[in-house]
């Protein structure tokens, strides 16, 4: 097999690796942008729309906690599309700041 993916040499990263790095950057923005687009669309987090006039007490509150599940279940992919932004800017910058210290070396 080639070494040439695996040089051990080589601290810089390889343009597959860059480009799927921004590729995963894209995914994350379009599950963030896309999902809190869907739930500005489906008035997520309009009360009126899920119902909250319901006079007794009990069932208020039931509706309230079905309203928090499902807004949380709503809104994971926001939190996978953001996590995946974070991870992607975590990486550029350790790759930028190990090139500044092999610089000066």
């Amino acid at each position: 097999m080639s070494d040439k993916y695996f040089d051990s040499n080589d601290s810089s990263p390889s343009q597959n690796e860059r480009r799927g790095m921004i590729f995963v950057l894209i995914a994350g923005l379009l599950l963030l942008g896309g999902n809190l687009f869907l739930t500005w669309k489906m008035r997520a987090w309009d009360f009126d729309s899920w119902g909250f006039y319901i006079s007794s007490t009990y069932t208020w509150w039931r509706s309230v906690g079905n309203f928090l599940f499902f807004n949380i279940l709503l809104h994971l992919p926001c939190v996978a599309g953001g996590w995946m932004i974070i991870a992607v800017v975590k990486y550029f910058f350790r790759q930028r700041k190990n090139q500044k210290c092999q610089k000066k070396q």
